[in-house]
């Protein structure tokens, strides 16, 4: 018996139509931010420390995916990571993420985030976070952004998030290695996000050195003001008397090597300090 022509082909089409139709549902991604699939039972996730570090790509994520589907989630710069042990420091995320996710895998990410509390301890690898939700402290969260935007994911912006976070000083600061230039950076940059802090601009060593060579130049100069030479007339009377101009002249004679010496003095110290910094 002959199968009409017109069947065979029917089929054809759908047998060739279902896998097609099949790869186009699998490749449907569906978007959350992490802490709503995880409310939905879409994924689990682990969230820990890595090596103990303040920040940039600090934090290690697990998700485990337990639909077919395949997810894009998200986090964005701000959001807050609750350490389980409260010794540890509340985590600031910030660069704004996104990790796709095949359906039915587990695969492994890092995040960029920075501490939020100056006085406890940093993240290592076997401290548990949750995710929460975007920072309510004021500027945080827009600190976040700006270290985003701008790529500050070092230490300097780790420095300023502490600013923002802890309202934390110079002293504080320094207590961590700060310099004076690491300072003046940090309020730079909080300046240009419009962020106030606590912190204080301060002089650099060289700036420190330049203002000491300075200083002795003026007192050099003020020092050979007060030394005055006997006037024209005095030494014409005076010249009279061999004595009086033996002393006068010798008087004029070594006031001059006296202001000669101690300028050239200034300027080859000046000449060393300034080559030293």
């Amino acid at each position: 018996m002959k199968i009409p022509f017109k069947n065979i082909l029917f089929f054809t089409c759908v047998l060739l139509i279902q896998p097609l139709s099949a790869i186009q549902e699998t490749s449907i991604k569906q978007k959350f931010s992490i802490k709503e699939a995880s409310k939905n039972g879409l994924i689990n996730y682990r969230l820990s420390g890595t090596d103990g570090s303040h920040y940039s790509d600090c934090m290690g994520l697990v998700l485990q995916s337990n639909t077919d589907s395949a997810l894009v989630l998200d986090i964005k710069a701000g959001t807050e990571l609750i350490p389980h042990n409260h010794k540890f420091q509340t985590m600031i995320v910030t660069r704004d993420d996104e990790f796709l996710l095949p359906g039915k895998a587990i695969k492994s990410y890092t995040m960029y985030a920075m501490c939020g509390e100056f006085y406890d301890e940093p993240p290592i690898a076997t401290t548990i976070y949750n995710i929460g939700d975007i920072s309510q402290k004021k500027d945080v969260a827009k600190l976040a952004r700006y270290i985003d935007y701008s790529a500050k994911q070092n230490y300097k912006g780790q420095y300023a998030m502490w600013s923002v976070t802890d309202q934390i000083s110079n002293k504080d600061l320094k207590k961590y290695g700060a310099t004076n230039i690491d300072i003046n950076d940090v309020l730079d940059m909080t300046k240009e996000a419009k962020i106030p802090v606590k912190l204080v601009y301060t002089k650099s060593k060289k700036e420190v050195k330049k203002k000491k060579v300075k200083a002795l130049v003026k007192s050099v100069v003020e020092e050979v003001k007060t030394i005055k030479p006997p006037k024209p007339e005095q030494i014409i009377e005076e010249n009279k008397d061999d004595t009086a101009l033996r002393r006068y002249g010798y008087q004029v004679i070594a006031g001059i090597l006296l202001v000669s010496g101690v300028l050239a003095f200034a300027i080859r110290r000046k000449k060393k300090k300034m080559s030293e910094v």
